[in-house]
C-alpha cells in the first residue's frame, strides 16, 4: 500500500461528536504506548518497536478519523501499520 502512494485511511465512529472523538484518540494513543508528538488537530503520534517506525497524522472530525501514516517504515521500507491500526480502533470504541 504504502510503496504504492496509498497511506491515508478513514475510520468512522457513528454518532462520536469531535471533542470526544479528539480525547478518546488521544487517551487511546497513550494506552498503547504511542509519543503524543502534538496533541493538536491534526493529532501527530509515533510508535517505534524495533525495525518498526510507525508515524500517524490524525484529523478528527465529528464521527470520522482521517489517518495518514506517511513516513511510517518497516525494514527502512514504507509501510502502513494496519494492525496498530486496527488496535488503535479497538481502543477509541471502548473510551468512547
Amino acid at each position: 500500500m504504502a510503496k504504492a502512494g496509498y497511506t491515508k485511511l478513514s475510520e468512522h465512529f457513528g454518532g462520536a461528536p469531535k471533542a470526544k472523538l479528539h480525547a478518546a484518540t488521544l487517551n487511546s494513543l497513550q494506552e498503547r504506548g504511542w509519543k503524543i508528538i502534538s496533541a493538536g488537530n491534526p493529532i501527530s503520534a509515533s510508535y517505534v518497536k524495533g525495525y518498526q517506525r510507525a508515524f500517524l497524522k490524525i484529523e478528527v472530525s465529528d464521527n470520522t478519523l482521517l489517518i495518514d501514516t506517511k513516513g511510517s517504515r518497516w525494514k527502512n521500507e514504507p509501510y502502513v501499520p494496519l494492525n496498530y491500526i486496527k488496535y488503535l480502533k479497538k481502543s477509541i470504541a471502548r473510551n468512547l
